[in-house]
């Protein structure tokens, strides 16, 4: 695995973002991967990351995704929003009343040369010069690779 550490700011808040890639053995799928890619394991390979100097090769690539958010609101006991009887959203619109007829989130990454872009997040990995020598490691995505973005401080992915 490797992350890849950008800082960005929102609502004023310093967000320590990590773009992780998560590159199989050859001869090991990305599905056998997802399969054994647990919450609990996700977490200890995450926390066992040292930081080093790596020659990264990582295709350019863009994605898109759309995520309808009711049934995961729902899950977790947000419903009377969604319920135009049950709805209180006089904060937003004190004479009329108003419910949530959809939730979306929408997301989008872009991988290029010059960094990693997320929503309005842009990442730019930059060298470093020493007197010393570096042992030089090699992380070449040649083959299909997990990627995930995980707010450093907090742990959310």
């Amino acid at each position: 695995m490797l992350p890849v550490l950008y800082n960005t700011t929102k609502n004023n808040k310093n967000l320590q973002l990590v773009f992780n890639v998560i590159l199989p053995n050859e001869g090991v799928t990305l599905a056998t991967v997802q399969k054994q890619l647990s919450s609990k394991r996700l977490k200890s390979v995450l926390n066992s990351v040292k930081e080093t100097f790596i020659e990264l090769s990582l295709p350019k690539f863009k994605t898109q995704s759309t995520y309808d958010l009711q049934k995961p609101l729902r899950t977790v006991n947000v419903t009377d929003v969604f319920d135009v009887s049950k709805a209180k959203l006089t904060g937003i619109s004190p004479s009329q009343p108003l419910y949530v007829t959809k939730a979306i989130h929408k997301a989008f990454i872009d991988v290029d040369e010059n960094g990693v872009t997320a929503a309005a997040v842009t990442a730019i990995i930059f060298g470093s010069s020493s007197a010393l020598p570096i042992e030089k490691i090699v992380f070449n995505c040649n083959r299909p690779f997990l990627y995930l973005i995980r707010e450093k401080t907090s742990g959310l992915v």
